[in-house]
């Protein structure tokens, strides 16, 4: 299924780094676009990259990503690896002449973030931040929505995402991912509420979090990241958002949001209310399990990644910066920073929040220093 977004003559040709499951999503979905082809990708083995060549029908795979850098097939790279690669192989795609797009978190410190913007202004290239949750098409309906007046001023923002942690190990190992919960699912929702308020800036930043699930004895994926976290944000237009990101749900996953405004409330669930349906089945099998599911349909364009990888490819055709842009992907670093160290010492922070030298976001929680450098 092709679905033209964009009417455009160029096809893009399109380079993934990481062959892991956000891998194939973003594969899947430049599948449904007509002016995007996936040709290229790149894995932690050569093993590896052949294997999601042939799954995919990918013409050239690489083991090391400076070969897919420098490959004259590659127009476009989306960077799907774990967070401490996203800096070095943005600025090398970069210095290659290639737009990016990279999975969240941008980076992850500032100064790796402000390093990305500023090579991309050097190569004329553009970077998108891949927060999907801005295109989601139910959600995009409700802002619609709230743009017609239909709920007045909106005054508050609940954002719930849920499930019980991710398959990869690397995610649960601070060196790699840098942080648990907020920094792999925290980031959806602030970038969400932040979007969906017009991007007023964040004026203070309370958090709370633990590890509670996935410790040793109770889960097999043992880790000292946070598993469980509750956010709360204050914007300079008054409005403010609760956030509750975990990998403590059993059962499968919870994304739901609720907008009050002055004169009325919108509900929206991503995964219910006319997204998937609901099945009873004797016998499980290949496709379905046994007993009740809920399977769904049309999840990749549901979940909005066709309409966020069109979006970045038609500013990239134009030379205009996309609306998920590398300056958002810092922002919301600086956030998920205050919301570690709030957690850390106990007390709200206020922004802007711009600490020098943190490699770790997380180690602003597991042991928040008593002084500050900032940028």
């Amino acid at each position: 299924m092709h679905i033209e977004f964009v009417k455009s003559n160029k096809v893009w040709r399109v380079g993934i780094i990481g062959c892991g499951w956000i891998s194939g999503v973003h594969c899947e979905a430049l599948a449904m676009l007509a002016n995007a082809k996936c040709v290229a990708c790149c894995g932690s083995s050569m093993e590896k990259a052949q294997e999601f060549a042939a799954k995919h029908k990918i013409d050239h795979y690489f083991g090391d990503y400076r070969e897919l850098a420098a490959s004259s097939e590659v127009e476009v790279v989306i960077i799907c690896t774990p967070n401490y690669l996203h800096h070095e192989m943005a600025i090398s795609c970069l210095q290659h002449g290639k737009h990016v797009i990279i999975e969240k978190p941008l980076a992850m410190s500032l100064e790796q973030c402000e390093d990305i913007i500023q090579q991309a202004q050097v190569a004329n290239r553009i970077v998108g931040y891949a927060e999907e949750l801005c295109f989601v098409p139910k959600f995009v309906a409700a802002k619609n929505k709230v743009q017609q007046g239909a709920i007045g001023e909106v005054r508050h923002i609940k954002q719930i995402e849920k499930h019980d942690g991710p398959h990869s190990r690397w995610f649960y190992e601070p060196d790699l991912a840098g942080g648990g919960i907020v920094i792999d699912m925290g980031c959806h929702s602030i970038e969400f509420a932040r979007w969906f308020l017009g991007k007023p800036r964040v004026t203070s930043v309370w958090s709370h979090m633990e590890t509670w699930l996935h410790r040793e004895g109770v889960h097999p994926d043992v880790t000292k990241e946070e598993d469980h976290s509750i956010i709360h944000l204050e914007f300079e237009n008054g409005a403010t958002a609760l956030l509750e990101s975990s990998w403590t749900l059993k059962g499968g996953m919870d994304s739901r949001t609720e907008i009050h405004g002055t004169g009325g409330v919108i509900y929206a669930d991503l995964l219910q209310q006319g997204m998937g349906m609901k099945m009873y089945s004797d016998h499980g099998g290949n496709e379905h399990p046994q007993g009740w599911s809920f399977p769904e349909h049309s999840w990749n364009y549901q979940n909005g990644y066709p309409q966020e990888l069109a979006h970045f490819l038609d500013c990239m055709e134009k030379g205009v910066q996309p609306m998920e842009s590398a300056q958002d992907g810092l922002e919301v670093l600086e956030i998920i920073l205050a919301c570690y160290y709030s957690a850390g010492v106990g007390r709200k922070i206020n922004l802007p929040f711009r600490p020098r030298g943190i490699k770790r976001p997380i180690d602003l929680w597991l042991s928040p220093p008593t002084e500050l450098d900032y940028v």
